[in-house]
């Protein structure tokens, strides 16, 4: 159990840290990038994915609407 806690405890810092919270914000790429990407949820999925991986994620998963 203290191996879990110690897990959620740097999933918690993870998720409210500023890197995390600048890679989600799509905001801060150009609209030329964001355009190349595709304007749509798949696009800025894979964007989102990018700059998560950019900003050290290790795994990342992509969610493809039907």
């Amino acid at each position: 159990m203290p191996s879990m806690d110690q897990f959620n405890r740097k999933a918690a810092e993870l998720l409210t840290s500023s890197a995390a919270r600048n890679a989600f914000d799509l905001s801060q790429e150009s609209p030329a990038l964001r355009d190349e990407y595709g304007r749509h949820a798949v696009g800025q999925r894979c964007l989102l994915a990018r700059r998560l991986v950019e900003a050290g994620t290790r795994f990342v998963t992509i969610d493809f609407p039907h």
